[in-house]
């Protein structure tokens, strides 16, 4: 591991357009899409900063099997435990099953807009417990938990797709970063944030894909 006073990736931090609080989280999240170990090192960063959004970095652990499974999620969790070994309790979620699966719907159709009923007729054809995992477990118990706005998560979810590869997913949340109200400086930002975990090919298409999506 790169000692957290040598590591190259504090420049990103530095040069990001986005305020630290956003871009710290975006870089840990897109380190955590590579390996733990990438996690770890991003986390050890951020420690040696006195990063402050603390309670963040937590909701990007609970979001991470969305993306790279339970057992990466786990692996990520200890290492940021690790690096900050005093982390207060995370907030609670007292909302009822029925109010996460209402505020998960409402953000997805917020996210999707018009598309909204297609994409979830569609992940009804290629599995019909889907299209309600998705909308009450992804969305109403992690992505619209209230500790973290959706804008942010939007962001990190494009840096996360574009280490994962994931193009099409990628494009879907593109657009729905511009629909929560980010646009393309942000957008720019999120990704340089993935240069140290993905190819440059990779990035450079994802960079093409905003452009295309942005006035």
């Amino acid at each position: 591991m790169t000692d957290a006073c040598e590591n190259p990736w504090g420049a990103l931090l530095d040069a990001s357009s986005l305020p630290e609080t956003t871009s710290g989280l975006i870089l840990f999240f897109a380190a955590a899409m590579r390996s733990p170990a990438d996690a770890a090192e991003a986390a050890a960063l951020l420690a040696h900063r006195n990063f402050e959004e603390r309670a963040g970095l937590q909701e990007a652990c609970l979001a991470v099997p969305l993306f790279a499974g339970f057992p990466r999620a786990i692996n990520v969790a200890a290492a940021l435990h690790r690096a900050f070994p005093d982390l207060p309790a995370p907030p609670g979620d007292d909302a009822t099953p029925e109010a996460r699966a209402s505020r998960g719907e409402e953000l997805f159709r917020r996210i999707y807009a018009d598309h909204s009923d297609r994409v979830l007729e569609a992940l009804a054809t290629y599995h019909p417990e889907l299209p309600g995992m998705i909308l009450e477990w992804a969305y109403g118990r992690v992505l619209s938990r209230p500790s973290l706005d959706g804008a942010t998560r939007e962001l990190m979810a494009v840096a996360a797709l574009t280490v994962t590869g994931d193009e099409r997913q990628l494009s879907s949340h593109v657009r729905g970063a511009l629909r929560l109200g980010s646009n393309r400086k942000a957008l720019d930002a999120a990704l340089a944030l993935t240069a140290p975990f993905t190819s440059a090919t990779a990035l450079a298409s994802a960079l093409t894909l905003v452009r295309d999506l942005t006035p």
